[in-house]
């Protein structure tokens, strides 16, 4: 949607953002993302994902003006 360049902003911020929110059990490998999830998390990862989703999917930037997830 958004074109390499405005991607990796975009990738950036979904990096920061994950990172703030699970800390280690989050990394970035190039455009795709890990989060890890066990135990009472790992039942919700669903909910956890869907969560993400629409965390992303609100950002915004003056350089992105919108993420659709």
């Amino acid at each position: 949607m958004f074109g390499l360049t405005s991607c990796d902003g975009a990738l950036q911020i979904i990096e920061q953002m994950l990172h703030e929110r699970f800390g280690v059990y989050s990394v970035r490998c190039g455009d795709a993302f890990l989060i890890l999830v066990t135990g009472d998390e790992a039942t919700n990862a669903g909910g956890i994902a869907e969560s993400v989703r629409a965390t992303v999917e609100t950002i915004t930037r003056s350089r992105i003006q919108r993420i659709r997830v």
